[in-house]
């Protein structure tokens, strides 16, 4: 019986290693974990009670812990995502960061809002998937630029979902 070494997988000449994935997500390059994994990256959390901003705003947001304290969370940003909530895969938009214009201080939040849902899921378990990178993290000068900006947040990740139609 013989032995052969396999050569390390490789996608487009980087190799795909953990290692790699990790580097990715921590430089923000969502696309090229995507690739590397060879699917979208994915978190899994569990809704908690916020402060109701977002519904406030016109965007109600299911609040995320994540149980692992060892899974990488992406860069603080905007993200188009898909998430299935018992057994349901909703298409939506997700933010992680520390609301900078709510100065909420060094408290990092996870917050996805699901496009077309409308349910009380307090303590259910939310899978995420990481489809694209919308944009970094910033600070508004009011609470309207902010609401405005994630209006426009909304239209450019549903014209990416209908794109792939």
């Amino acid at each position: 019986m013989s032995v052969q070494k396999a050569l390390p997988a490789e996608i487009n000449g980087m190799p795909a290693s953990s290692s790699a994935i990790r580097q990715a997500l921590e430089q923000n390059d969502l696309a090229l974990a995507n690739r590397l994994l060879g699917y979208d990256y994915i978190l899994t959390g569990k809704v908690e009670h916020g402060f109701r901003i977002g519904r406030e705003l016109g965007f109600p947001t299911a609040n995320l812990t994540i149980a692992d304290r060892h899974k990488l969370v992406p860069c603080d940003g905007v993200y188009a995502v898909r998430a299935t909530v018992s057994g349901t895969q909703y298409n939506g938009m997700l933010y992680i960061g520390r609301r900078p214009t709510l100065n909420n201080g060094d408290q990092r939040t996870i917050e996805v809002n699901l496009f077309d849902f409308d349910q009380m899921i307090y303590g259910a378990q939310v899978r995420v998937e990481f489809v694209s990178f919308v944009r970094d993290d910033m600070k508004f000068d009011s609470m309207e630029a902010l609401r405005l900006q994630i209006q426009a947040d909304y239209e450019q990740i549903t014209a990416l979902f209908a794109t792939e139609q």
